[in-house]
């Protein structure tokens, strides 16, 4: 499983790929912190419509369609891997 590095974190996350780089790897971590995407906008001094399109490509690298998918991704990686007994199929 390749890892996700977030900003100053450095957090191990997901499968990740992330080719745009630290901006984001930012948004990734707010929006797992739950911070909706005008807050992001204001915290990185850009635009919604930029912070949009990241979580966009990051949902996509992932292989998600989704923020509550995306939380997901994280609290498995947290936790090592799927719990036993625990089926994805």
């Amino acid at each position: 499983m390749k890892k996700l590095i977030l900003g100053a974190c450095a957090v191990a996350l997901v499968a990740i790929p992330l080719t745009g780089g630290i901006a984001e790897a930012d948004v990734a971590m707010l929006a797992i912190k739950g911070f909706e995407i005008l807050g992001i906008a204001e915290m990185r001094s850009t635009a919604a419509s930029t912070v949009r399109a990241q979580l966009t490509r990051v949902y996509a690298k992932a292989g998600v369609t989704s923020r509550s998918q995306l939380v997901c991704l994280f609290i498995d990686d947290l936790l090592g891997g799927l719990l036993p007994g625990m089926d994805v199929s």
